[in-house]
C-alpha cells in the first residue's frame, strides 16, 4: 500500500503521464480532496506469499474502506488494520475500487510479515512516520543485536549532549 503522489508515478520515468497506469495519473491530475488531509491510497502490488494467495495480479486499485470504514489517508488506514488486530479480528477486508475485495486473515499475515519482508528484500513494514517504534523487521536476530547495541550508544551520547530533539 502507498499514498499516490507524484514521486511514486515518476517511477515509471520521465515520460510517467504516459507510462503509468492511466487510472492513476487521471487521479493524480483530477482527483479531488473531500477534506483536509486526505489522500489517494493505493494497493502498488501484492507480494507472492500463502496469505496473499489469488490476490498476485491485483494492483494500481484505490482502497476505499478497511472493514467498511472509509479509509481517509495511509495512517489512517494503518490506524484501521492495528485496531483490528488488537481487537482480535480474524480476517481484515479491504474494499478497492472496481468492486473488488481482499480479505486477509489477520494472524496469518502477521505471522507471514518477516518472512513476506525478507523475501522481498524490504527493510521494514512501513514507512518511518507510520512505524512508531515497530520492531518488525526483514532482520536477522544478530542484525537487531547490533542495531541495539547503537540505539544504545546514541541513548548515551544524547543523554550527555545539551541540545534536545523537539
Amino acid at each position: 500500500f502507498t499514498v499516490l503522489s507524484r514521486p511514486y508515478l515518476r517511477a515509471w520515468g520521465s515520460s510517467w503521464s504516459k507510462k503509468a497506469p492511466s487510472p492513476l495519473t487521471e487521479k493524480a491530475f483530477y482527483g479531488v480532496k473531500e477534506k483536509e488531509g486526505q489522500e489517494i491510497v493505493i494497493l502498488s502490488q501484492v507480494l507472492a506469499a500463502p496469505v496473499n494467495t489469488s490476490y498476485e495480479r491485483v494492483c494500481y486499485l484505490t482502497v476505499l474502506s478497511v472493514n467498511e470504514t472509509k479509509v481517509h489517508n495511509l495512517k489512517h488506514m494503518v490506524e484501521l488494520v492495528e485496531k483490528a488486530e488488537e481487537e482480535g479480528q480474524q480476517f481484515i477486508k479491504f474494499k478497492l475500487e472496481r468492486d473488488k475485495v481482499l480479505v486477509v486473515e489477520s494472524k496469518l499475515a502477521r505471522e507471514d510479515s518477516a518472512k513476506i519482508l525478507k523475501q522481498n528484500q524490504i527493510t521494514h513494514s512501513k514507512s518511518a512516520d507510520l512505524r512508531n517504534g515497530e520492531t518488525l523487521e526483514a532482520v536477522s536476530p544478530k542484525q537487531q543485536r547490533k542495531r541495539k547495541g547503537k540505539k544504545g550508544e546514541e541513548e548515551r551520547s544524547s543523554k550527555d549532549s545539551k541540545v534536545q530533539d523537539p
